[in-house]
């Protein structure tokens, strides 16, 4: 599975500011402010390390007529490395057994999730001792699963989510990022501040090459920490 599309920006970065702030009065692609509008579902950003949980099948077993599955843990590319302790994690949570109880069907699966916690990035804040996987989309095969459908899976395969903000303008979501605001991640202090959010029309849109309509919000930008 490839690794998870970038997401860009909602504004460009000034230059005035050595790219340390937003521009507000220039989105960074011409699909932003043409949709400025419409609704957008906003998912909570995290300050982690971006991961894949892929579950395809096992070559091994070529012609045999029974499809036998493995899992891969990878991190965004195949040349990141994920820290041991954070493997470790990942096979607690995930098994075959959880996969075929979350699908129905043998198509190749990649979980796309956050891993966070103590000694990720700043991860610290969330958990000050382990780590943990918020999940935040499903692809099967070539189809990106709705956001109701990865809620489902997660509650299936007993994972957290990464939290869902409900749905906004563009302008109101800038208002909430540059105010800043406390997660939302469960078991996490009130007091710990969210990174961003992320955003996606309700309705899913894709671009003229095909890649997805979908932007961040960094609190950072706007001179929050």
């Amino acid at each position: 599975m490839l690794k998870y599309p970038s997401i860009k920006n909602l504004y460009k970065l000034d230059p005035e500011t050595d790219y340390t702030r937003y521009d507000a009065t220039q989105y960074a692609r011409p699909e932003f402010g043409m949709l400025g509008s419409i609704l957008w579902g906003m998912t909570e950003k995290i300050d982690g390390m971006n991961l894949r949980i892929i579950r395809e099948a096992d070559e091994d077993y070529p012609g045999s007529g029974i499809i036998k599955h493995r899992l891969k843990f990878k991190a965004r590319t195949d040349k990141g490395r994920i820290p041991v302790f954070m493997e470790d994690r990942l096979a607690e949570l995930f098994t075959l057994e959880k996969f075929a109880g979350a699908f129905d069907h043998d198509s190749p699966v990649c979980l796309y999730g956050e891993g966070y916690g103590a000694g990720i990035g700043k991860g610290g804040k969330y958990i000050a001792d382990g780590v943990d996987f918020a999940l935040f989309d499903v692809k099967v095969g070539d189809l990106w699963l709705q956001r109701e459908d990865v809620a489902d899976i997660a509650a299936k395969m007993n994972l957290t989510l990464a939290p869902y903000l409900g749905h906004t303008t563009l302008s109101m979501a800038r208002v909430l990022v540059s105010r800043g605001f406390s997660t939302a991640l469960p078991f996490a202090s009130t007091d710990c501040m969210a990174e961003g959010v992320v955003l996606r029309p309700v309705v899913e849109l894709f671009d003229r090459r095909g890649h997805r309509i979908i932007a961040k919000l960094k609190t950072e930008y706007f001179g929050k920490k």
